[in-house]
């Protein structure tokens, strides 16, 4: 997650933060919006360190096999994030079979945290109620 001019953009990454941790997510949101906040980032965790250069090296082995089969491949790069969404769209338009960091954007989450707000404030409410349960008691 990162800023541009007054846009914030997303990856697959923070799609996932979010899902696991809407807090986290948003504190991640909140220090990049207000970097004068005061708080202390986290040390680096080595055992996250050794998982993202593992992914990389995931990353890197797909691309040399994809290359070894003769895959029609695409490797997205760009100086913005729109010359990486043209190169993107460019890329997909060609029918290229392999796309490598594929830039796309959709211009709102908001109907996703809308959603997710929705279903946070369904989590707080009794199974009965949500399920309708009738009460199965008889006089």
């Amino acid at each position: 997650m990162y800023k541009v001019a007054d846009s914030i953009i997303y990856s697959p990454s923070d799609l996932c933060r979010f899902m696991s941790s809407p807090f986290a997510s948003w504190m991640e949101r909140y220090s990049i919006e207000n970097s004068e906040h005061g708080f202390d980032r986290d040390e680096r965790d080595s055992m996250l360190t050794l998982l993202q250069d593992k992914g990389e090296a995931h990353e890197a082995g797909l691309l040399k096999e994809f290359k070894l089969q003769g895959k029609d491949m695409a490797v997205i790069d760009g100086a913005s994030v729109d010359e990486k969404r043209a190169n993107t769209l460019a890329a997909m338009a060609s029918g290229a079979e392999v796309v490598f960091q594929a830039c796309l954007q959709k211009s709102s989450f908001s109907r996703l945290l809308k959603l997710s707000r929705m279903i946070a404030d369904l989590r707080k409410l009794p199974i009965s109620i949500l399920f309708r349960i009738p009460n199965q008691c008889a006089v």
